[in-house]
């Protein structure tokens, strides 16, 4: 018996925001799903709500991504070699050859992929001398993790101190605050967090179902959500890939195909068109890294000194 609101995004909105959207930010971001949570948040400041609650950190402490699925696997190998048979029938062989190599790289570098193993990175995007300036096999093993804990865990931890959480818990606490909103994040709850990311493996996942604890108290406890909880997570696709072959297409190329694009410091003009227009032919899966670039251009232009004290207050 709860009501629901709906508020609707449509490809002017993103155009007509996109640099406010970076100025609540104060950085580049990662996904066109941003304005929609945007716009959630003048929605609630005009219902005059002064506190959201936010379901943010859910699958970060309960292994709920696809390579958090993958070190699941990786862990039950290693205590019995059983497991290999499984985990070629369950994982391999249901998925085309190119995403066994997904899986391979997202395995031995999970910074460089996307919560469903996809890799984003592309060195073409880069121009050489920024990439020799910052990019050493230092910077793949620079990060440590205690030495005892396991694949998943670890999995995890990426995640929880250096990717997912740390991006949204900013995007949601910069744009809440925009609007005067006390955003809350439950499952973060310190005790809370702490019990579930330490849970055995086989409390996170089992029998194919990622998150299994959650689900399995909302199936007991909860009649009315049981026919809603799914083994997998299914992702609520948003439509930037739609948006920046179409409508969005000239909005990205105009700052791609600028002089002013050509003489950045990081990014490679002509890498970059050629993976765009790969991306615009279905040649690439992922309009990931395009949007981050974009934003990122977007973001330098807006920080400049010249820019930002004639830019208007928000």
């Amino acid at each position: 018996n709860i009501k629901n609101f709906c508020e609707i995004i449509d490809p002017s909105y993103v155009k007509n925001n996109f640099e406010k959207l970076i100025f609540s930010l104060e950085s580049p971001f990662t996904s066109i799903r941003l304005f929609g949570q945007k716009k959630i948040y003048e929605k609630i400041n005009q219902m005059k709500i002064k506190v959201a609650l936010d379901g943010s950190g859910g699958d970060e402490i309960l292994g709920g991504y696809q390579y958090n699925y993958l070190n699941f696997f990786i862990d039950k190998i290693k205590n019995n070699p059983k497991y290999i048979k499984t985990f070629v029938e369950k994982i391999l062989l249901k998925k085309d050859n190119d995403k066994l190599v997904d899986f391979m790289m997202t395995l031995s570098y999970q910074f460089g992929s996307l919560k469903d193993c996809t890799p984003y990175i592309y060195l073409s995007n880069f121009k050489k001398d920024f990439l020799k300036k910052f990019l050493n096999e230092e910077f793949y093993f620079s990060e440590t993790f205690p030495r005892k804990i396991n694949n998943l865990k670890k999995s995890q931890l990426i995640d929880i101190l250096y990717v997912n959480l740390p991006r949204s818990l900013k995007y949601l606490d910069k744009l809440s605050m925009n609007e005067s909103i006390e955003n809350r994040v439950p499952y973060l709850d310190a005790e809370l967090a702490h019990y579930s990311f330490n849970l055995p493996n086989n409390f996170k996942i089992r029998a194919d179902s990622t998150r299994y604890i959650l689900k399995d108290v909302f199936k007991t406890n909860t009649n009315i959500i049981k026919k809603f909880v799914t083994n997998q997570k299914r992702a609520i696709v948003d439509p930037q890939s739609q948006w920046l072959k179409k409508e969005l297409k000239e909005f990205i190329l105009d700052e791609f195909l600028s002089l002013n694009f050509k003489k950045s410091d990081i990014f490679n003009q002509k890498g970059v068109i050629q993976n765009y227009e790969l991306f615009l032919k279905n040649k690439k899966r992922t309009s990931f890294d395009i949007f981050q670039i974009f934003t990122t251009y977007k973001f330098q232009n807006i920080f400049t000194q010249n820019n930002i004290n004639n830019f208007p207050l928000l």
